[in-house]
């Protein structure tokens, strides 16, 4: 189940992140968005 909860926060995050096309995303940029999202997802979960 976490895996299924991590992959929802990274689609969520990589939509936000595509919704803006006003900016042009790099895949380190991407990767870098989802990290912070699931650390700030996990550190709210844990704590």
């Amino acid at each position: 189940m976490p895996f299924t909860r991590n992959a929802l926060v990274r689609y969520r995050t990589l939509d936000t992140c595509l919704r803006n096309r006003y900016r042009k995303w790099t895949m380190e940029d991407l990767m870098e968005r989802c990290s912070e999202a699931l650390q700030e997802y996990e550190g709210i979960d844990k704590g």
